[in-house]
């Protein structure tokens, strides 16, 4: 059974590249860079890399930038890697956020994908078709029109097998806690109560719900930096991390009011006027 359920999960992904791919502008434009062909396998290698994480490129932190890691994972030298960036972020091709991963939209519209009990019931109904055109060689109408009603047939039910196994209804969060960051799906992550818990023992200078919130904030006012369903974890994660590398919430919170107290008392010394003494000190 746990056997069977694993086939069923199992997708494959694709590129779905329309013929005119190349004769695209941006592409054209890139082509006539001096190593423009290098860079336009580095782009389909990065589609390719983000095809089943929601086109997102996760810096891994195991080298010093994200330039070295997709270096060593598609084994080009860094200087393409770094001119390739480099013109994609100044075409709007992708997006790179204060975590160093990586967005590429592109790979979102040409991505195709099935689940494995749909590439069974594709492989057979390809079996079933070359059977029945087998059988009614000797009357090729016949054949035609019985091939064809299979054909349609056999899609409808993919299609129903499609929508009862191969969708993933979106399942409220155990022990919600009622925060709610915005993903880049337009939909929302309910942070839940035990994840605040693990977080509270593991940043202790930091205060968790209140960073949450800055989050929630932060994410609704740039849209284009939202996060997916998979990596809004390792989003809090890194904020929650850094916040604590800080001093945590609270000791940033007295040294703002630290700071705020001794631009108060510089303002007042400035505002205090020294009378002059007229018999001078020594009278």
């Amino acid at each position: 059974m746990e056997t069977e359920n694993m086939s069923q999960s199992k997708r494959y992904y694709w590129l779905k590249l329309p013929k005119s791919y190349f004769s695209h502008l941006e592409q054209k434009k890139m082509r006539k860079h001096e190593r423009g062909k290098d860079m336009q396998i580095v782009y389909l290698r990065m589609m390719l890399l983000s095809i089943d994480k929601g086109g997102y490129i996760y810096y891994q932190g195991v080298y010093d930038s994200l330039e070295e890691e997709l270096a060593e994972e598609f084994d080009e030298p860094v200087e393409i890697i770094r001119e390739t960036l480099d013109y994609l972020k100044e075409n709007n091709m992708i997006s790179i956020d204060e975590n160093s991963d990586c967005f590429v939209p592109e790979s979102l519209n040409l991505t195709g994908s099935e689940c494995s009990s749909a590439e069974r019931m594709r492989k057979k109904r390809q079996r079933d078709k070359a059977s029945q055109c087998d059988i009614d060689v000797t009357d090729s109408d016949t054949c035609v029109t019985s091939c064809d009603v299979e054909k349609e047939i056999e899609l409808e039910k993919e299609k129903e097998l499609k929508n009862t196994l191969c969708s993933e209804p979106d399942k409220p969060a155990p022990n919600p806690s009622g925060i709610l960051l915005p993903l880049n799906d337009k939909s929302f992550y309910d942070v839940p109560l035990d994840k605040i818990s693990m977080w509270k023992e593991t940043y202790p200078a930091v205060n968790i719900e209140q960073e949450l919130k800055r989050m929630a904030a932060w994410l609704d006012s740039n849209p284009t930096k939202r996060k997916t369903k998979r990596g809004i974890e390792r989003f809090i994660n890194s904020w929650l991390a850094r916040t604590q590398d800080r001093g945590g919430t609270y000791k940033n919170r007295e040294r703002d009011e630290k700071a705020d107290m001794e631009a108060a008392l510089a303002k007042y010394r400035l505002n205090i006027e020294i009378p002059d003494c007229p018999d001078g000190p020594f009278q």
